[in-house]
């Protein structure tokens, strides 16, 4: 309902450690599609760690979340 939606995500590859993502996109608030001609709330960033990509979603939820 809010137009705004999370996109987190972890690349896994064979050869490297892995890479954890986040970004704050829009929504269309009626379907839910991604709006692909808007650009992202939050662009996004990439982390190294589990924990820095977790606390970083938990502080994009606090700030991106209210309504």
């Amino acid at each position: 309902r809010s137009g705004r939606a999370l996109h987190a995500s972890c690349k896994r590859d064979l050869d490297r450690p892995p890479t954890y993502s986040l970004e704050v996109v829009r929504l269309d608030p009626g379907t839910g599609a991604w709006l692909l001609d808007q650009p992202p709330l939050m662009p996004a960033q990439t982390y190294r760690t589990p924990d820095e990509w977790e606390a970083r979603i938990a502080q994009a939820r606090a700030t991106f979340g209210k309504d």
